[in-house]
């Protein structure tokens, strides 16, 4: 047994603590630091799990929403599959042969999601990469992606 505290724990602490002094900067660069660190852990994985074959780098974003001041986590997964679209997911191909790394989506919340498509054509020039991405998901773009990329029975055109 691991001598990691629960979520709840954090949590307890983090709301009978001050208020986190360091700027938004400094927190966005650590969480961004993080972020990459541990992807590229999970590529180091994928390489050692499928040494001769590109594969899929599938990040799951986890939000605590009944505790307030946990910060959402990204738990990730290697897989040989393109997995299906889905709510409050990143995924990666990485291909074998030039060994690079290519962003093939973010879907945010159902939340975010909406709103992006309700707003779409105010949402600020920075952020229409993921608009974009709202727009082909509503549109079954990135749900046929998957299936050209898997070549596969398991995810039908509709």
């Amino acid at each position: 047994m691991t001598n990691e505290k629960t979520t709840g724990a954090i949590n307890i602490q983090a709301l009978e603590s001050a208020p986190d002094s360091r700027s938004p900067q400094e927190i966005i660069n650590y969480f961004s630091h993080l972020y990459e660190e541990t992807r590229n852990e999970y590529i180091v994985e994928g390489k050692k799990l499928y040494p001769h074959n590109n594969f899929f780098l599938v990040g799951s974003i986890k939000s605590e929403k009944l505790m307030e001041r946990v910060l959402p986590r990204i738990l990730w997964d290697v897989r040989l599959s393109c997995p299906k679209p889905f709510f409050d997911q990143i995924v990666y191909h990485y291909t074998h042969m030039d060994d690079q790394l290519k962003e093939l989506w973010v879907v945010p919340d159902m939340e975010t999601y909406n709103m992006y498509l309700r707003d779409a054509l105010f949402i600020d020039p920075a952020e229409r990469a993921l608009r974009d991405y709202c727009i082909d998901f509503k549109s079954g773009d990135l749900k046929r992606l998957a299936l050209r990329l898997n070549d596969d029975v398991f995810f039908k055109a509709e």
